[in-house]
């Protein structure tokens, strides 16, 4: 491997940001009408080529809880771009996003979970299941309107990685951020003028991403379950953002539509703020890896 490539700020950041960025303009450029469909798809390339360097290949069948999350990605974004291709009506589509949150939850639990010891259902399956889905029907919800989604996706995974780091798990940090960079790459194809369309493949696919990754730091780390539960917030900033954008211009012009995704990720960051901070009081003094 190159000595650059081994930087794991440039494995977190730059290679997942290039790689998304690059396979949404070839989409774009080559995917006609379907261009918002398989343009999504750019989240999971640059998610997998951050993952590759950071973890290396993940084994089939999976054996751990961090290699659950590649396959959980590469299957929400197929489960997206299929919803996606079919035109699916919007109450199949909640209804496949609920199953398939639920599905995904209970299998990262893995040996968490013990259908002999009731307890177990109450935590920690219970709540996660409950929390995806929460998040996954809210991200839905916001699959078609612009970039609202790809922004609460990136600020949630950036504050993750920090909550992740204090929690002591350098690589759910590096996952996490390589997850905001990927949905960066592909919201530079979109801002200020959309130009792909948001679709149900990145969406699923960095909402999957995202949650297996705060479950994953939730049941294997040190990191704060308070901190990850403010988390759950920043996906409904955007009905704050949408009331201050509304005082600040004219709705509909191309200043606002410029403006949105701006003004979004502000209000985002406020949760996302207050997550970090409670993980860094929680963490208390900062001691070595």
């Amino acid at each position: 491997m190159e000595a650059w490539l081994a930087d794991p700020r440039v494995q977190s950041t730059v290679v997942p940001f290039a790689v998304a960025a690059a396979v949404a303009g070839v989409a774009r450029a080559a995917a006609g009408t379907r261009a918002e469909a398989w343009a999504a798809l750019a989240v999971i390339a640059g998610f997998a080529a951050a993952y590759a360097l950071i973890l290396g290949a993940p084994p089939l069948p999976p054996r751990s809880s961090a290699h659950k999350i590649a396959y959980l990605g590469a299957a929400a974004a197929a489960l997206g771009l299929g919803l996606d291709l079919a035109r699916a009506r919007p109450p199949l589509v909640r209804l496949v996003a609920a199953g398939g949150a639920g599905a995904a939850a209970l299998w990262l639990l893995g040996a968490r979970l013990d259908l002999d010891d009731p307890a177990t259902l109450l935590w920690p399956a219970l709540p996660l299941v409950a929390a995806w889905l929460v998040v996954m029907l809210r991200l839905d919800s916001q699959a078609g309107a612009g970039l609202t989604a790809a922004v609460v996706i990136m600020v949630a995974a950036a504050a993750l990685a920090l909550v992740a780091l204090l929690g002591r798990s350098a690589s759910i940090s590096q996952l996490a951020a390589a997850l905001a960079a990927a949905m960066a790459g592909l919201a530079l194809w979109n801002w200020p003028v959309a130009r792909i369309a948001g679709g149900r493949a990145a969406t699923f696919a960095g909402g999957a991403l995202l949650l297996a990754l705060a479950s994953q730091a939730l049941l294997f780390t040190e990191a704060a379950a308070a901190a990850l539960a403010v988390l759950l917030l920043v996906p409904f900033a955007d009905r704050p953002a949408g009331w201050l954008l509304a005082r600040l211009v004219a709705p509909g012009g191309r200043i606002g539509q410029a403006l949105a995704p701006v003004v979004l990720a502000l209000a985002a960051a406020v949760p996302a703020a207050v997550a970090v901070a409670i993980a860094h009081i929680a963490a208390g003094p900062l001691r070595p890896f």
